[in-house]
C-alpha cells in the first residue's frame, strides 16, 4: 500500500501553476516550475520565492524555556535576544547531530524553533522527552504556512527595509500580517515569512504579483550547494559530529549541553574526517555515494549554473599531505594566522611544502594576552606562540608594543599590519545619539579584562555621570556576558549581550566608555568603536597600539574620576563632540584603512620574495 503523501497550504497554488510536484520526505512538493536552471539564476540575479511549509515549527515555552534549551541545543541562546535568531545544533550524547535548525527568541520566556522536514517528530520527541518542570514543547507545524523570497532584488520588491541577518519582525506584505525573518537557504539576502495557514493563499499571491518567480525545491539544493549550507540527511546525520561537520562555529563548547564531552574531545584531538566543499576540475557531475581517492566519499553533488560546472560536499580523510599530494600545489609562502593553528597545520606544512616561505600573523599575542595566567590553556597557546615566531620568515603583530616584545625574542622582520575597517556611511549626528555604551566580548565562564571593565564602568564610573543626568542610560553590548555581568543590569543598566550588526549599535550611543584595567594588545572593539563615528573614553591600557597622540589628552584617564569627566565633556558639549569624532575618523582612515593594510602585506610578502595576490606564486592561508 502507498503511503500518503501530505500536502502543503499551498499544494493547490503549485498545480494551478503548473509544476511539477514529487515526493519529499513525506511530502509531495514542487521540485520546479519552469526549470531548474532558470529558477536558480532568477534566485542570484533577482528573486525568487520557495514553499517550504513542510518544515517543521517547535514552540518552547515558560520561565524556564531557556534553560531547556541551553541544555540541548549546541548553540548559546544568550548571544541573542528576542527579535533575533540563531542558527543552532540538536545533538545527541555521541555530538550527532539530530537536526540543524534555526531558534527564533520571541520573548525571554517563549521560542520557535524551525526544523527540518524530515526531522520534525524526532527533533519534537528529543525535546518533549527532556521537558523540565516551567517548559512547554508543543508542535504547531500545522498552524503554519512558511514562504522563502530570497535574492539580490527580494527586499526590495517586497517593499521592505534592509535589516541585518538573522532578526525577525511582525509586519505585512499587502496587507497580510505575518513574522519577517532575515533567514534563507540560498546564500542570498531574502526573508522567509511565517503566516497562518489559512493565509497562505493571499500571501503567495501576494509575492508573485511583485514579480518574485515561484521556485522548486530542485533550485533550492543547487543553491544551497553553491553557499556551501549541509542538507541533513546528506552531509549530516545523527552519526556526524559537528566537528568533522565543520559546525564547530555553531557549538559554544563552553557551556554544558549534550554531547559537549565528545564534541570538546574531537576538537582537542583532531577529526579522522571533515566535511569539505569541492569544484569539480574536469567536466563531470559528482554525485552522492562517489568514492574519493584515498578516503571518503560524495556527500552532496550537482551542476553549478552559476559557475557552469560540477560542485560537491563529501567527508573526507583527514590526512594534508594527501590533500597536496592530489593537487600537486606548490607554495611559495603560508601564511598562518593565530597560535592555535600552529598544532594544527604548521607542522603538517612543514612536512609537505618544505619549499614554502612563512608568514606567522600573530593576530593576538599570547604572551601577553595570558601574561600572569599558568594555566594549561595559556602555557600551550604560549609554546605554540613561540614555535610559529621561532620559525617564520616574518612576522606579523597588531601593534608596536606587540612587535617590541618579538624582536626582543628573535632577530626576525616584523611588520605591524593592524586590523581593516570600514568606516559606517551616513553618520548620525550629536543629536540623533543618546546614552553610553560599553562595547567588547568576555570570556565563557568568568573573569577577564572586560567583566572587570564592565563593573569599574558601573560601580565606579557611572555613579558621577549620573548625578549630573541621573536618566543616563548604560548599554553593555558583547557576546557571552558572564553572570557576573549580567548581575549588573538595572534600571538604568542594559546588558544587551551579543547583536548581530554592532556597528549600527554603536552609532546610537552618543560616548563609549572602557575602563580597562589590564589585558594586551590593540583592542579591536574600540577600533570598530572609531569607525562608527563614536568617541570614547578609555584608560591607557586601552588605548595600547591605538596611536591617538594628542587625542589621548581628551579620550585617555586612569582613574575613574577623571574618565567620568572625560565622558561628562562629550557628552555634553557638541562642538568638542564633533571635533573628536571628525578626527578619530580620519585616524582610523589613516591606521586601519584599506589603504594602509594592504601597503603593510605588500612589504610582508615582498620580504619573503613573492608579489601578494593577484600577482605571482600560490599562497596559502590558515585562519581556523
Amino acid at each position: 500500500m502507498r503511503a500518503v503523501l501530505q500536502e502543503t497550504p499551498l499544494h493547490d497554488r503549485h498545480v494551478a501553476l503548473g509544476a511539477r510536484m514529487v515526493p519529499f520526505a513525506g511530502w509531495e512538493m514542487p521540485v520546479q516550475y519552469a526549470g531548474v536552471i532558470p529558477e536558480h539564476l532568477a534566485v542570484r540575479r533577482d528573486s525568487g520565492a520557495f514553499d517550504v511549509s513542510h518544515m517543521g515549527e517547535i514552540e518552547v515555552e515558560g520561565p524556564r524555556a531557556r534553560e531547556l534549551l541551553q541544555s540541548l541545543l549546541a548553540n548559546d541562546l544568550d548571544r541573542i535576544e528576542p527579535g533575533q535568531a540563531q542558527y543552532t545544533l540538536l545533538t545527541n550524547e555521541r555530538g550527532g547531530i539530530i537536526d540543524d535548525l534555526i531558534g527564533y527568541e520571541l520573548d525571554p520566556f517563549r521560542f520557535l524553533l524551525i526544523v527540518n522536514a524530515s526531522n520534525r517528530e524526532a527533533a519534537f520527541s528529543w525535546l518533549k522527552e527532556r521537558e523540565i518542570t516551567g517548559s512547554d514543547v508543543r508542535d504547531v507545524s500545522d498552524q503554519y504556512a512558511l514562504i522563502a523570497v530570497q535574492g539580490p532584488k527580494a527586499i526590495d520588491r517586497l517593499g521592505l527595509g534592509h535589516e541585518p541577518a538573522f532578526t525577525f519582525t511582525i509586519g505585512e506584505i499587502d496587507s497580510v500580517e505575518c513574522g519577517i525573518a532575515r533567514t534563507g537557504y540560498t546564500g542570498e539576502e531574502g526573508v522567509e515569512l511565517l503566516v497562518m495557514a489559512e493565509d497562505a493563499f493571499e500571501l503567495w499571491d501576494a509575492v508573485l504579483a511583485r514579480g518574485v518567480e515561484p521556485c522548486g525545491l530542485g533550485a533550492r539544493d543547487t543553491l544551497r550547494l553553491e553557499a556551501c549550507y549541509p542538507l541533513h540527511g546528506n552531509d549530516i546525520t545523527p552519526e556526524t559530529d559537528a566537528i568533522s561537520a565543520g559546525l564547530g562555529w555553531v557549538c559554544a563548547l563552553e557551556k554544558e549541553f549534550t554531547g559537549v564531552d565528545v564534541l570538546r574531545r574531537i576538537k582537542e584531538e583532531g577529526p579522522a574526517r571533515r566535511l569539505v566543499a569541492f569544484v569539480m576540475e574536469e567536466r563531470a557531475v559528482p554525485r552522492a555515494g562517489m568514492p574519493i581517492a584515498d578516503g571518503g566519499e560524495v556527500t552532496s553533488g550537482t551542476h553549478s549554473p552559476l559557475l557552469e560546472q560540477g560542485i560537491e560536499v563529501a567527508c573526507a580523510e583527514e590526512r594534508f599531505d594527501l590533500w597536496f599530494d592530489r593537487r600537486r600545489y606548490h607554495y611559495s609562502v603560508v601564511l598562518v594566522s593565530r597560535a592555535s593553528n600552529i598544532d594544527h597545520f604548521e607542522r603538517q606544512l612543514r612536512r609537505t611544502q618544505p619549499q614554502a616561505r612563512r608568514i606567522y600573523d600573530i593576530e593576538a599575542l599570547a604572551f601577553r594576552r595570558y601574561e600572569g595566567r599558568e594555566d594549561d590553556k595559556a602555557r600551550k597557546l604560549r609554546e605554540l606562540e613561540l614555535e610559529g615566531i621561532e620559525g617564520a620568515d616574518v612576522v606579523l603583530c597588531v601593534s608596536e608594543e606587540e612587535a617590541a616584545f618579538v624582536r626582543a625574542h628573535r632577530s626576525v622582520p616584523v611588520h605591524v599590519l593592524s586590523t581593516y575597517v570600514k568606516v559606517l556611511d551616513p553618520q548620525p549626528t550629536f543629536e540623533e545619539r543618546r546614552g553610553v555604551v560599553f562595547f567588547g566580548g568576555f570570556l565563557a565562564g568568568s573573569g577577564g579584562p572586560n567583566e572587570d571593565a564592565a563593573v569599574q564602568l558601573v560601580e565606579k564610573v557611572m555613579p558621577s555621570l549620573w548625578d549630573a543626568m541621573p536618566d543616563l542610560a548604560l548599554d553593555i553590548v558583547g557576546a557571552n556576558p558572564t553572570p557576573v555581568v549580567r548581575e549588573l543590569q538595572g534600571p538604568r543598566v542594559d546588558v544587551v549581550g551579543f547583536v548581530p550588526a554592532p556597528m549600527e549599535r554603536l552609532s546610537r550611543a552618543r560616548v563609549h566608555i572602557h575602563p580597562l584595567r589590564f589585558g594586551a594588545g590593540i583592542k579591536l572593539k574600540l577600533i570598530d568603536t572609531m569607525a562608527a563615528g563614536l568617541p570614547f573614553v578609555t584608560t591607557p591600557t586601552g588605548a595600547e597600539g591605538l596611536g591617538l597622540g594628542d587625542l589621548e589628552d581628551i579620550l585617555v584617564a586612569e582613574d575613574p574620576a577623571a574618565l567620568a569627566g572625560r565622558a561628562l565633556d562629550l557628552y555634553c558639549d557638541a562642538d568638542l563632540w564633533s571635533r573628536v569624532q571628525t578626527e578619530l575618523l580620519d585616524h582610523v582612515e589613516e591606521r586601519f584603512g584599506r589603504a594602509r593594510f594592504r601597503r603593510t602585506l605588500i612589504e610582508a610578502f615582498a620580504q619573503v620574495g613573492v608579489a601578494p595576490p593577484p600577482g605571482a606564486g600560490r599562497v596559502l592561508t590558515s585562519a581556523g
